[in-house]
């Protein structure tokens, strides 16, 4: 509909929404419309919406096993991005970077650990900490393909 009234920002804009929708959604071999968000955002030079795809995308790898891909894509967003003084997008990249890392198991550190025990005495930062960490699923192992959804 975008397209039709000739809003070519807002075109470009749904796809790459559409791609972080039906990665959301696990319809990770529809979310090429990735692809046409770029060329779209490209055209117009829209850096903020690159910026965004980079995540969206890098989500997506991510999501679909493919870990590699999650970082070089992610590191083409902390790229672009430079040296601005932007935070929220560099977050989320450098978070997704450290997950993907996290489930190739390349480092020691990213090995799976147990969350922390629950005691009375645990000071309130500890108790959110705990609330808040992130535990693989049962299911989760090094090298598999198929990677679900984080439960708490």
């Amino acid at each position: 509909m975008a397209h039709e009234h000739g809003e070519v920002l807002a075109c470009a804009l749904g796809h790459a929404y559409l791609c972080l929708a039906l990665t959301f959604s696990g319809r990770h071999a529809e979310a090429a419309a990735g692809d046409v968000a770029a060329e779209r955002l490209r055209a117009i030079d829209h850096f903020n919406g690159l910026v965004a795809l980079d995540v969206h995308l890098g989500y997506l790898h991510l999501m679909s096993g493919e870990f590699d891909l999650a970082i070089e894509r992610c590191e083409l967003g902390l790229r672009r991005l430079g040296e601005t003084r932007e935070r929220w997008a560099r977050g989320y990249l450098q978070i997704i970077i450290a997950r993907a890392l996290f489930f190739q198991g390349s480092t020691p550190r990213a090995r799976p650990r147990p969350a922390v025990p629950w005691r009375r005495s645990t000071s309130s930062a500890t108790s959110w900490a705990r609330l808040t960490a992130w535990r693989p699923s049962p299911c989760w192992r090094y090298g598999s393909s198929a990677v679900s959804a984080p439960h708490g």
